[in-house]
């Protein structure tokens, strides 16, 4: 679910509530003012999770310890779309069941709009 949040210089962003309040410290009643309006939307762990990365971290690691003699080292694995999947989906079902998600958000959907300071 995402909600409205509201900005001044599309780093910080707030409810219109603390945005229009944070306005009137600054502009005159009745002054037109263009901020950014968005939508947060809630990161999800599916964002960050991804099998690919996680073998390639492995592979680098071999590489780091063995050196070209491990070149095929987990390519079959790698190579099966059916087994990263599952990889992916294993990954993601532990880390969901076992931690929270970041309570932070993004924001999309961004526009400029118009508001009169003190309405």
């Amino acid at each position: 679910m995402s909600e409205k949040v509201y900005s001044r210089n599309e780093e910080d962003w707030y409810d219109l509530c603390e945005t229009m309040d944070a306005l009137e410290e600054d502009y005159e009643k009745g002054d037109i003012v263009e901020i950014q309006e968005g939508e947060s939307k809630a990161f999800k762990h599916d964002e960050f999770i991804d099998a690919d990365r996680i073998i390639e971290i492995v592979q680098d690691a071999a590489y780091d310890e063995i050196g070209e003699w491990q070149q095929d080292y987990l390519e079959d694995l790698a190579n099966n779309k059916e087994k990263m999947i599952a990889l992916n989906k294993l990954l993601l079902d532990f880390i969901t069941s076992n931690a929270e998600a970041p309570r932070c958000f993004k924001v999309v959907n961004v526009k400029e709009i118009k508001v009169t300071v003190g309405e």
